[in-house]
């Protein structure tokens, strides 16, 4: 069975999920066709990215310099 970045897919190419994906990365609506499961599944996968990325941003503590001292 095909997966799509760990989420299985009905289909063998997984065309629902790329799309939603795409559709959600490009700045797409919020609120596709009911019935489009594996477009909002895509679309889903998207979202939960971008909230990882910034969590991780969040938590990285910046890194402390010290001064050089010119002689």
């Amino acid at each position: 069975m095909a997966k799509f970045k760990g989420s299985k897919c009905l289909t063998g190419d997984c065309g629902g999920h790329r799309a939603g994906y795409r559709y959600s990365s490009g700045g797409g609506g919020k609120q596709p066709h009911p019935n489009a499961k594996s477009f909002k599944k895509g679309m889903k996968i998207h979202v939960q990215e971008v909230k990882k990325r910034k969590q991780n941003t969040k938590e990285k503590k910046p890194v402390k310099r010290r001064k050089v001292v010119k002689r």
